[in-house]
């Protein structure tokens, strides 16, 4: 006897999948694409956590004119629903316009071990339906969600031990390398954005992004640059998110514990390198721990949102900010007056109106090229007394709204501030002044 199907409809074409095998249906996010995949893998999208493959079922062999359709399905709009369907190997995302009746097939076809996805076409009501399959759709490399169809193995007695444990590995292109990675503790897969660079990098720390509304700290994962890698895969760790720079994402895969030798693994003939997500990020922490914001949960909304108020300015040619509460005042700056070591302050000393402080080119403490002989003074608390810090220019002052700073354990960097979008160091004085101080104590 049939069973009950879901029904729904991609353009103008419907489908019909047994109920049993529907995990859920739900609003399809973004989707990120997969390059050397079957036509119809749209890419890999994120289901409360899971990365799942997309799949475009006007695509799939057998279904009716799908060779005419073209094989880019970047041209073709993407579908407001996942229909997320249970498979032998795990769940996958089936891309749906809307939603119909519930259908029960008439006609139970005799099973064919070679069919592909689309099993066969049933007519209800004056509606033709492709009933699939979803356990006989492969994804890329050459690998298959389904397990060898029963009539093609021999009748075996019932395994009297549990099935093989099983891995699943995200396929993903880091530093120009092809590598599996275990997804334990992986949180999602977005587009990297903006990598800003803190003023001192620790360990294998890239930078810092804005992703999902929280500033993520980067990693280049085999230590090779790949600052503009589009995408950033990012794992759930005691500390917060942090996340690995990848040039691709091509798929995912699932596969035998056993087969798992030397840190390696099988795929499509080629031989590609084992990597634990997780525990290289872990093992990096010890470097870059300082860098990682201190994740607390959520608060709940409030009818008035606390703003801060910064400074921005420029150095060389990034941007950087400093909280306004810490600035004394503003005043040109002409240069500085050199000392006698025993005597002067890290860069040398300034006056102005009566005070004398140190100075501190911001140019040379944060590596944006030669110290300038003119430029504005920024006068600040630090190191007990007052220090005036050197800028090119100060821009306007800014008013910040608090949940967009993200608090950096940083000698140098106090937070990430998000300014029109893009991230922003808030300047820690005092690291500043100790940084010069201990740059002019070496020499």
């Amino acid at each position: 006897m049939s069973a009950v199907h879901l029904t729904f409809h991609q353009e103008e074409r419907w489908f019909a999948v047994p109920v049993g095998d529907v995990a859920e249906v739900t609003e399809a996010g973004p989707v990120a694409r997969l390059p050397f995949s079957p036509a119809y893998v749209r890419g890999v999208a994120t289901v409360h956590g899971q990365v799942l493959p997309s799949i475009d079922p006007l695509l799939l062999p057998g279904a009716p004119g799908h060779d005419a359709r073209g094989g880019d399905v970047r041209t073709r709009p993407a579908a407001p629903l996942h229909v997320v369907v249970r498979t032998g190997r795990g769940p996958m995302a089936l891309g749906a316009g809307g939603l119909g009746s519930p259908i029960v097939p008439g006609g139970d076809a005799e099973f064919d071990p070679f069919a592909g996805p689309v099993l066969r076409t049933v007519v209800e009501e004056d509606r033709r339906y492709l009933l699939l399959d979803p356990e006989r759709i492969e994804l890329a490399m050459g690998l298959a969600l389904a397990e060898a169809p029963v009539a093609l193995m021999p009748e075996l007695e019932p395994p009297a031990s549990l099935p093989e444990p099983m891995a699943r590995l995200l396929l993903a292109e880091v530093g120009g390398r092809l590598l599996a990675l275990e997804t334990d503790g992986l949180a999602y897969v977005a587009p990297a954005g903006e990598v800003r660079p803190l003023p001192r990098r620790g360990g294998r720390l890239a930078g810092m992004a804005r992703l999902r509304g929280r500033a993520v700290p980067l990693l280049e994962l085999l230590g090779r640059p790949c600052a503009e890698a589009p995408l950033a895969i990012v794992y759930a760790t005691a500390r917060g998110e942090l996340g690995v720079l990848a040039d691709a994402v091509r798929g995912m895969a699932r596969v035998p514990l056993s087969v798992l030798r030397d840190g390696t693994v099988e795929l499509g003939g080629a031989v590609v390198p084992v990597a634990g997500g997780m525990a290289m990020i872990e093992n990096s922490l010890e470097g870059i721990a300082r860098l990682v914001p201190d994740w607390t949960p959520p608060e709940p909304p409030q009818a008035k949102r606390v703003m801060r108020r910064l400074v921005p300015l420029r150095v060389g040619g990034r941007l950087y900010a400093l909280e306004l509460g810490r600035v004394r005042r503003v005043v040109p700056f002409a240069g500085a007056a050199s000392l006698p070591p025993a005597d002067a302050g890290p860069d040398g000393v300034f006056g102005r109106d009566g005070d004398v402080m140190p100075s501190v080119d911001l140019r040379a403490v944060l590596g944006e090229g030669t110290p300038r002989e003119a430029g504005v003074a920024l006068v600040v608390e630090a190191g007990g007394g007052q220090v005036a810090l050197v800028a090119d220019a100060v821009l306007r002052i800014r008013r910040v709204a608090e949940d967009l700073v993200s608090p950096v354990e940083d000698a140098l960097t106090e937070a990430m501030a998000e300014l029109d979008g893009a991230l922003v160091p808030l300047l820690r004085p005092d690291g500043l002044y100790a940084q010069m101080r201990g740059a002019a104590d070496a020499r």
